[in-house]
């Protein structure tokens, strides 16, 4: 289509709206400003034989709008408008020269990607349909889909089943069903060895957000000068409250590029592999839209699901490896999707812009060095191939109405649908067309792998509702249930379906008393589901999170050990696995290990712990114990080609965390926890051994150890103990002694570095028991050094940090914690000063204003009754004096109750004054001035208190300064 035609299309559109109005019933302006475009519109017909290429980078912009929208409102024809007549006024200067900056950037941008067009035309002609890539690669890609659909439509279970005919006792207790299982006891039990459900529609809900650090790069050098000190929970994320809770597919419509943050087990990677399947389907059943359960996926796309972690390992046996020449190559746990030949088919489907690429795990690489290297691989990718028919790139130098605060602003609309109310300046991924982009990523690390682009998306994972655990739990059961009945039943073996109802419903019993806080995340709900599923009695439900790793590890565990019936004791499979988890952590991203290194880990335990005596007994064991860890154990699995792995990654921290505790020496514990802490992908392990050491150490090595923990510094410049113990504060499940905590945050609040003194600090007032954080303050916040502190770490706690959802959530706490601040007023009216900007501040960012004072003249003020219009100014000007209340709008100042971010002893006789109905303004501001000058007569002349300085100004709003003696 040729700059004409593009203008002809545009001047049809707007005399069809203009058609469709009903110009009696519409505002006449209305119809006008479309008139105006179209007439500049028609004036571009005379410059586009123009060998100036600025009309034609116009018509090309406006073009791909057109397409791009199925309408366009009048706001955005105006804005279109303004580059139009800076068209017509400028067509004959260079790009370069233009003086409208946005403008002159807008047309930068379209001239590179026209480049890039012509370039992918110069390199393989027409952009092939999906439809078209389909049919010329038919074989080799069907190969490819059905080995995503087999590798990833399924989850296996390890060790659900130790003892058939224990279960079938469980399940029925007929004599006949018994004498069944034992006539065919080793057959079914080797099909209850490892069974597979299905992965269903997932629960996840997420909500966008941005990543935030405390501070800036620049300010963490000055206090760091190592490039490995990694600080223990520094990336933080702002949800975005006005964008509302939002669903997988809804985002994938929205958001071409976007990243999924989530805590470990929210089950990011079953994420996506549900995609993988789900698309692997839909192309194989050669449908044009990914629709399921009734929801709209997007186009049709091939699926490429890479760990980044194995990408990494590659990356070091080949170091000029690029992420595009990976893929072919890439595997799943090492096992392969297709042969060699089908690197080049995805390829070309890369080129032509039909793929969806799953990257899993960007938080996962285990060394600083490399994370940087594959983050800008994989930035290179991204802006070479990830981008739609228009060949945007998110690393182009895009203009400011591109950025996020437009998807905002209109997703606060939750009526709306996703694809029908964005103005979409590029082409949508709920176009066909264009490759598309999913990265996961853990939440702790997030700022360290952030990608430097606006047009890249955030979404966090929330914990699911208790809703959706129940969904999941009977989900879990019903296909366990399901599963174990089809194999009984192959071997003629009927259960009773009332049993297995009976069951469930005791342990839906049991989940209103759980602890919804763990049970949220779906990997810990797997483990309960496993750990409930050989339970028949409800007390023995595990009751914390320790505990519940404990006993579902310690179950795993005598499983294994009793069913092998091996001469290897237990705690050396302990050691093993420790060892194997400290080795995975440190240096394996993948979180693989080949069989050598395994046998390696072997023989050291066993020659450390004594179990063997020669070189051939320790082959022989060696043997053995990997024998045991590949056949049939939950925690470690065997991969395939001799490779292993733990299960998930939290068991390998369960493990990682259980080697750093020795309770025989508490000085060696904090040693290790301190030196571990500034390592990265540490925040779990560290966090799971508090929570041992609270929940199972004795109470005096727990306090001994609290103690020392704050006071040990492992000649760093920073208090890591102090840091630490804050920021596991809520794993503990009893809290520290009272000493050991005031002790930590006296540390922090006196440290020179603002990161430390405001930043890490701000996280424990939402966490801290109130009187503990009250004693703290009346016994800490004696200057005005340190107040400062507080109050900056208070507001930044609210302002910043994720934390400010809770405060948002609990305003009962938030009123006590300012109302105990601001009793600290009377030290100091610089004092006064600083907590009142500070309450000003609070009061103002809240999305849902509180009320911080419920007593006296601001409670009064909150009836239904009283309107500020009524009152005179000068009674007005006592109130905004003496409470405050004020805050500024885009367009004025304006008072209320809510905001009220001050408190004051003398306000009963403005009480008195609005409760006076009958006299006039002009008598009940007498005799106000008469209340407060006999108030003022009854303090001494050297008094210079708070009450004393709000008479005086309340008589100075009232009397003016005309008759100062009176002061």
């Amino acid at each position: 289509m040729n700059d004409d035609e593009i203008i002809i299309r545009a001047i049809n559109i707007i005399d069809q709206k203009i058609d469709s109005l009903d110009v009696d019933k519409e505002n006449p302006s209305y119809v006008n400003k479309l008139m105006v475009i179209r007439e500049d519109l028609e004036k571009l017909f005379s410059l586009t034989s123009s060998t100036n290429n600025l009309v034609h980078l116009f018509c090309r912009r406006m073009n791909k709008l057109l397409n791009y929208n199925d309408s366009i409102p009048l706001h955005n024809w105006l804005e279109l408008q303004k580059e139009l007549l800076h068209i017509l006024e400028h067509h004959d200067d260079p790009t370069e020269k233009l003086t409208h900056i946005k403008f002159s950037s807008i047309l930068k941008l379209e001239s590179k990607l026209e480049e890039r067009e012509i370039q992918f035309k110069k390199n393989f002609g027409h952009r092939k349909t999906f439809h078209e890539l389909v049919e010329q690669h038919r074989i080799l890609l069907r190969e490819y889909l059905q080995i995503c659909y087999s590798l990833h439509s399924k989850l296996k279970i390890h060790g659900l089943v130790k003892d058939a005919d224990k279960l079938c006792q469980k399940m029925h207790q007929q004599t006949d069903i018994l004498q069944a299982v034992l006539e065919t006891n080793d057959r079914l039990q080797a099909k209850l060895k490892s069974i597979e459900i299905p992965i269903t529609y997932p629960f996840h809900t997420m909500k966008h957000c941005m990543i935030r650090s405390f501070l800036d790069f620049q300010s963490r050098d000055q206090i760091i000068d190592n490039d490995n000190v990694f600080l223990p929970g520094m990336d933080e994320i702002e949800l975005m409250d006005d964008s509302g809770i939002s669903i997988i597919h809804n985002n994938m419509a929205e958001s071409r590029w976007f990243v999924i943050l989530g805590d470990p087990g929210s089950a990011k990677t079953t994420l996506l592999r549900y995609i993988t399947q789900l698309f692997s389907l839909t192309a194989l059943q050669h449908n044009e839209q990914v629709i399921n359960n009734g929801n709209n996926w997007g186009p049709i796309r091939i699926p490429i699901l890479i760990r980044i972690g194995e990408f990494a390992d590659q990356l070091n046996i080949q170091p000029n490896l690029t992420l595009f020449d990976y893929i072919g190559k890439h595997t799943w746990f090492s096992q392969f999707y297709a042969n060699d030949n089908i690197g080049y088919v995805l390829k070309e489907f890369i080129h032509h812009g039909h793929t969806l690429i799953l990257l899993d795990g960007l938080d996962e690489i285990s060394t600083f060095e490399q994370r940087q290297q594959i983050i800008n691989l994989i930035q290179d990718f991204i802006h070479n191939y990830i981008h739609g028919d228009d060949f945007l790139s998110p690393f182009d130098d895009v203009p400011n109405r591109f950025n996020k605060e437009n998807r905002q602003r209109m997703l606060s609309n939750e009526n709306t649908s996703m694809n029908t109310w964005r103005f979409n300046e590029t082409q949508p991924p709920s176009m066909s067309g264009g490759n598309q982009i999913i990265i996961t990523s853990r939440v702790v690390g997030c700022n360290l792998y952030r990608f430097d682009s606006q047009l890249i998306s955030y979404y966090n994972l929330l914990p699911m509702s208790i809703e959706n655990v129940k969904l999941f739990i009977k989900q879990w059961f019903t296909s366990v249930d399901q599963e174990i009945h089809n194999i009984l039943m192959s071997e003629n073996i009927h259960l009773d379906n009332k049993t297995i109802e009976e069951r469930q419903n005791s342990i839906n019993r049991i989940l209103p008393n759980g602890e919804t806080t763990f049970l949220s995340h779906p990997l810990m709900l797997s483990m309960v589901c496993l750990y409930l599923f050989k339970l028949w009695n409800d007390n023995q439900l595990p009751k914390t999170l320790a505990e519940l790793y404990n006993k579902t590890v310690w179950s795993v565990m005598y499983n294994k050990t009793n069913l092998q019936q091996s001469r290897i004791p237990q705690d050396v499979l302990i050691k093993v696995e420790t060892n194997l988890a400290l080795y995975l952590h440190s240096h394996s991203s993948s979180g693989v290990i080949d069989e050598f290194d395994l046998k390696r880990i072997c023989s050291l335990v066993l020659k450390e712990e004594n179990v063997v005596t020669n070189k051939a007994e320790l082959c022989q064991y060696t043997d053995e114990l990997v024998q045991m860890i590949s056949s049939n154990n939950s925690i470690i699995v065997e991969r395939g080609l001799k490779v292993f792995s733990f299960a998930h990654l939290s068991f390998q921290e369960y493990f990682v965390g259980l080697s750093l505790l020795d309770e025989s020496s508490i000085d060696n514990t904090i040693r290790r926890i301190l030196t571990y802490t500034i390592k990265p992908r540490s925040h779990e392990p560290i966090r799971l051994a508090h929570s041992w050491i609270s929940q199972m150490w004795l109470r005096e090595n727990y306090v001994t150890y609290c103690r020392k923990l704050v006071t040990e510094t492992i000649d760093s410049v920073l208090p890591l103990g102090s840091l630490l113990l804050l920021d596991v504060l809520h794993s503990f499940q009893c809290l520290p002694s009272k000493k050991a905590i005031y002790t930590a945050l006296d540390k922090l609040i006196d440290h020179p570095s603002m990161l430390i003194s405001t930043g890490y600090l701000g996280k424990g007032w939402s966490i801290l028991p109130l009187n503990i954080l009250f004693e703290w303050m009346k016994l800490s916040l004696i200057n005005e050094k340190r107040v400062v502190k507080f109050c900056k770490s208070f507001l930044f706690s609210i302002v910043l940090i994720e934390y400010r959802s809770l405060w948002e959530n609990d305003h009962d706490r938030l009123r006590a914690v300012c109302q105990q601040l601001w009793s600290l007023c009377s030290m100091s009216s610089s004092i006064d000063i600083i907590i009142t900007k500070t309450l000003h501040g609070i009061t103002t960012s809240l999305y849902s204003p509180c009320l911080l004072f419920q007593t006296g003249l601001p409670q009064y003020l909150m009836s239904p009754n009283i309107f500020a219009s009524q009152m005179h100014p000068l009674v007005f000007s006592v109130i905004i004096t003496l409470y405050g209340g004020v805050f500024k709008t885009k367009d004025e100042m304006i008072f209320s109750p809510k905001y009220i971010n001050r408190n004051s002893t003398v306000g009963m006789p403005v009480i008195d004054y609005l409760e006076n109905t009958n006299d006039s303004h002009l008598i009940k501001i007498e005799r106000l001035i008469e209340q407060y000058g006999n108030m003022l007569q009854m303090y001494s002349p050297e008094d210079i208190s708070n009450d004393v300085i709000d008479i005086i100004i309340v008589l100075i709003c009232l009397h003016g300064l005309s008759n100062p003696s009176i002061y």
